[in-house]
C-alpha cells in the first residue's frame, strides 16, 4: 500500500507542476516580470535624475543667496552678462583643441596674476 501512495504523490506532484507551468505560460508571466524589472531600471534611473535636478536647485539658490550678499559675486555676473571689463583689464580667448595637454607656466614669484591700482 505504501508503493500506492508514493505513486499517488508523484503523479500528484506532476499535475501540480504541470498545472504551473501551464499557468507560467498562460498568465505570461516572464514578459511580465522582465516589463517589471525594466520599470525598476527605469525608476532607479528617475531617481537618479531627480538627485541631480535637486543638487542643481540647492546650487542655483547658493548662488541666488551668494549674489544677494556678496558683492564679489554681484560684480562677477554684472561683468560676465554685460561683458563689461575693468580699466585696463585684458580678456584672452584661448580656443584649445579637443584632445589636446594644455599646461600652464607657473607665474611669477610674487605675482599672482592680480593687478591693483594704486
Amino acid at each position: 500500500m505504501k508503493q500506492k501512495n508514493h505513486k499517488w504523490y508523484w503523479l500528484s506532484l506532476l499535475a501540480v507542476i504541470a498545472l504551473c507551468a501551464a499557468y507560467v505560460k498562460q498568465r505570461d508571466l516572464e514578459q511580465r516580470f522582465q516589463a517589471y524589472e525594466d520599470g525598476e531600471a527605469a525608476v532607479r534611473d528617475l531617481q537618479v535624475q531627480v538627485e541631480q535636478l535637486e543638487q542643481q536647485v540647492q546650487q542655483g539658490r547658493q548662488r541666488i543667496e551668494d549674489l544677494a550678499t556678496d558683492p564679489v559675486e554681484q560684480e562677477a555676473a554684472i561683468r560676465r552678462w554685460s561683458g563689461k571689463l575693468r580699466e585696463g583689464e585684458v580678456i584672452y580667448h584661448v580656443e584649445v583643441s579637443p584632445g589636446a595637454e594644455v599646461t600652464l607656466p607657473a607665474p611669477p614669484a610674487g605675482e599672482h596674476g592680480i593687478q591693483t591700482s594704486n
